[in-house]
């Protein structure tokens, strides 16, 4: 069962490094997915807006944590919030072939973000927001 939740412009959604348990849903308002780097802040991945999915990584690492974290960019974020138990009865559904396709694209872009994290760390390089 899913269910509807607003946040306000700087409320954080969701924080990396907690367990995830929940994929995101944007209804209306925008979203800034982002990864932390300490005192450097934080380094912007993507802006997202209504229709767009976040939060749903966790599906294929069991007792993962969050990669990003993600916030509220605009004055009234309105999310669907879909729990695990649904999504995982929705891919379940989903053909074995699918799955492992799936499954490895998501280690392989896991692998990418952390790769990425540490040369913008090393060089001081930052990424536009892109949409």
């Amino acid at each position: 069962m899913s269910i509807t939740k607003s946040y306000i412009k700087g409320e954080t959604i969701i924080k990396e490094g907690a367990k995830g348990d929940r994929t995101f849903q944007i209804i209306s308002g925008e979203v800034l997915i982002c990864k932390e780097m300490g005192s450097q802040g934080f380094i912007p991945i993507a802006k997202l807006g209504p229709g767009e999915y976040f939060g749903e990584m966790y599906l294929w690492e069991k007792n993962s944590s969050r990669t990003a974290s993600a916030i509220a960019t605009t004055d009234d974020v309105t999310l669907e919030i879909i729990f695990q138990d649904e999504m995982e009865a929705y891919l379940d559904r989903l053909p074995d072939s699918l799955q492992q396709m799936i499954f490895g694209m998501n280690r392989r872009l896991k692998t990418t973000s952390v790769y990425c994290a540490a040369r913008v760390h090393e060089d001081s390089f930052s990424f536009k927001t892109h949409r």
